[in-house]
């Protein structure tokens, strides 16, 4: 029988564990990491959520669109233009 995790050193190390397993599992399955696997947004959708949101807000969106394998280099510089229109 598996032992309970007793710090949270230990917590974090099964998770860790448990998110290693989870990328290997969708290797397999999809030849990407979970995360890639489920980064699934258009090139729209981003540009959706980026309307109306504050500085914070437009920094999340845009650095998720920089690591989503979907959105192209010139699709993310039209992002970050609609972003920030006063500096284009």
């Amino acid at each position: 029988m598996k032992k309970e995790p007793t710090t949270i050193q230990e917590l974090r190390g099964m998770a860790r564990y448990v998110n290693r397993e989870f990328d290997n599992l969708c290797r397999d399955w999809k030849g990407q990491t979970w995360e890639e696997a489920h980064m699934n947004y258009s090139f729209e959708d981003y540009r959706r959520a980026l309307e109306g949101a504050g500085p914070k807000l437009k920094e999340l969106i845009l650095d998720r669109a920089a690591q989503d394998p979907g959105i192209h280099l010139m699709e993310l510089k039209e992002l970050v233009s609609s972003a920030y229109p006063e500096d284009a």
